[in-house]
């Protein structure tokens, strides 16, 4: 029984917060900055008609002589078109030329192409396959690890130039770059 109290409680309370939401909407006087005479309009069941004064309207005053005012002021020539382009902007000026290094160091001359990028590959192991089969180089680099005897191309970019006990020599498939990679392990 005490459950279906607890119910009705919270039912009653719920009503109450209804019934106040309700009056607080619906019982509010006119808006902030409408006209007294405007907010109310009562209407009469008087059986006999009498004269009273005409309903006020809600529309603001309108100045026509501002407006006129306004429309004199705009500028005779202005005239917008909205389905014609604009002009296009003129094209941005070229970069200055690159300085050249005073010092005579790595800036290089602009008729020559810029370096490769470095070779980053790690000499892992060496695979001995036996009966002359020549040395097996294990490579990684970029998480895969890459197998391949001189000659070989790994990874799609890089030629194995020499394979030795301790290290290796690696190039660019063009013949750019190369780079002697020692032996690191894991």
């Amino acid at each position: 029984m005490g459950r279906r109290v607890t119910q009705y409680v919270v039912f009653g309370v719920l009503l109450i917060v209804l019934v106040f939401l309700l009056a607080y909407q619906f019982g509010q006087g006119p808006t902030p900055g409408a006209r007294p005479e405007a907010a109310a309009t009562v209407v009469s069941r008087d059986p006999a008609p009498r004269k009273s004064a005409p309903p006020v309207s809600m529309v603001p005053d309108v100045k026509l002589a501002a407006l006129r005012v306004a429309q004199d002021a705009q500028p005779a020539g202005s005239v917008r078109n909205p389905f014609q382009l604009k002009p296009r902007p003129a094209p941005p000026p070229p970069p200055p030329p690159p300085l050249a290094n005073p010092a005579g160091g790595t800036g290089g001359s602009p008729d020559q192409p810029p370096p490769p990028p470095p070779i980053t590959l790690k000499f892992v192991g060496l695979v001995n396959p036996g009966g002359g089969a020549g040395k097996i180089a294990v490579l990684s680099g970029g998480g895969d690890v890459f197998y391949g005897r001189e000659g070989d191309i790994i990874d799609g970019r890089y030629r194995i130039v020499s394979i030795g006990t301790e290290s290796v020599v690696v190039a660019y498939v063009d013949g750019r770059g190369t780079r002697k990679i020692p032996l690191s392990g894991l």
